[in-house]
Parts: C-alpha cells; structure tokens; sequence
C-alpha cells in the first residue's frame, strides 16, 4: 500500500476526540477504529469488513467507521456498497473537509461511471 493511501486511512475523519465524551464504550469502539486500520494497511480487508460493521451495527452514522467501511468495499470489488457508505460519511460536517473521504467517494463514482 503507497504512503499516500495509508496516511489517507490515518486522518481522523470523526472530529476533535476533545469535542466527544469519552466512554467506555466510544473506548472501544475507537480501539476496533485502529484495528480496522491496521487490517486495512495490511490488505486483510474481509478481517477489516466485519470490525467495521461491528462499529457500524452500534452506531451506524459514525463517519470515521463509514468511511474505513466504504474504502474496505471498494478494495472487496462492492463499488455500489462502497459509494452509499462514503456518501452516509459524507453527511457528518466534519467528514466533508477530509479529502481522503471525497477522494475515495469519486474513485467509486469514477468506477460507476
């Protein structure tokens, strides 16, 4: 994987961590967030599919896990799967100023067409 995806898959897409509330549970969460990035930069993406819906089922508008989600899909092949779920993280204000989000959004846009 290039420099430049891996670093994309590092950006914090979910906002200022001092804006939330840290609980148990956003702990774990934000720990099953690294793990799906570093299957993510190993190229396990199927390992990496289900840590994301396990974050996706608890709360399922979290921008980060929609977008580690959609560039998972895109990687498995499911463009289609892929552009609702960078489109859903594209919702969140704080995702729309991340380029590695609108990027992976027109790569699958780029794919559909």
């Amino acid at each position: 994987m290039t420099q430049k995806r891996m670093h994309s898959l590092t950006t914090n897409t979910a906002g200022s961590k001092s804006q939330k509330s840290t609980t148990a549970s956003n702990a774990a969460e934000d720990e099953l967030i690294r793990v799906a990035k570093d299957l993510i930069v190993r190229e396990d993406y199927t390992a990496a599919w289900n840590v994301c819906n396990d974050v996706l089922n608890a709360h399922p508008d979290r921008p980060e896990a929609l977008f580690l989600m959609g560039f998972t899909l895109r990687e498995l092949g499911k463009v289609g799967l892929a552009y609702q779920c960078l489109r859903r993280a594209l919702s969140d204000e704080t995702a729309r100023k991340q380029i590695n989000v609108w990027m992976a959004y027109g790569a699958c846009l780029h794919h559909l067409c």
